[in-house]
């Protein structure tokens, strides 16, 4: 696909079988993120399976484009560490959908798992902003876990002006109410597994009836 005027646009997908590369399913969301070296990267979340086009099976995958080097590289997938354990984070990272970078750079990665309680976001502790977690110390690690039951996270929104303020958008609750809750205190990524309830007595939810 050629837009006028514009650069290329290719069928990912269709490009990636052709070369026997890695697969390129569902791509979801992405953002662009400035590496320590002043490179600009495209960091962005495929959340079905690569090897079988299937979201159900969670082997989803987080990819980084260098857009200086046009290099693509993996960035988290269920073999990156969990910062809690030291152990590969495994099937409890699963379906990445959105993705969110905080004031300073950091990226946050938000599944999308259908299931309130095993609903969680990933803070991606790149500690030297090289765009991977190979180094010492870098890793995934739980930031915030949905307990709204029937729920899912659906996009968390940072400040540009104010790093202690956030939002995050709950849909279709068991109870029918979707929120929207501001974070008017940003924890610190090493607050693992936070639950939602928290998320409220920090901030405010504000409610709109399910239609």
């Amino acid at each position: 696909l050629a837009v006028p005027g514009h650069a290329h646009l290719h069928d990912g997908r269709g490009a990636a079988d052709a070369a026997g590369a890695i697969g390129f399913n569902r791509p979801e969301d992405m953002e662009l993120l400035s590496l320590a070296n002043g490179n600009e990267a495209l960091i962005f979340a495929t959340t079905a399976g690569d090897n079988d086009a299937s979201a159900a099976t969670g082997n989803g995958h987080v990819y980084l484009q260098n857009l200086n080097t046009n290099t693509l590289s993996l960035f988290a997938d269920s073999n990156t560490i969990d910062l809690a354990t030291g152990l590969a984070v495994g099937a409890s990272f699963q379906n990445p959908d959105n993705i969110a970078i905080d004031a300073n750079g950091n990226v946050y990665i938000i599944e999308d798992r259908n299931g309130s309680t095993d609903d969680d976001i990933w803070f991606a502790n790149d500690i030297n902003h090289d765009g991977d977690l190979l180094d010492a110390g870098e890793g995934l690690a739980r930031w915030a876990s949905n307990g709204i039951n029937g729920s899912e996270f659906t996009g968390l929104y940072f400040s540009k002006v104010d790093p202690n303020k956030a939002w995050v958008n709950i849909q279709h609750p068991n109870g029918g109410n979707d929120l929207t809750v501001q974070i008017a205190a940003v924890p610190e990524p090493e607050t693992y597994a936070m639950l939602l309830a928290g998320l409220g007595l920090m901030g405010f939810a504000a409610r709109r009836n399910k239609k």
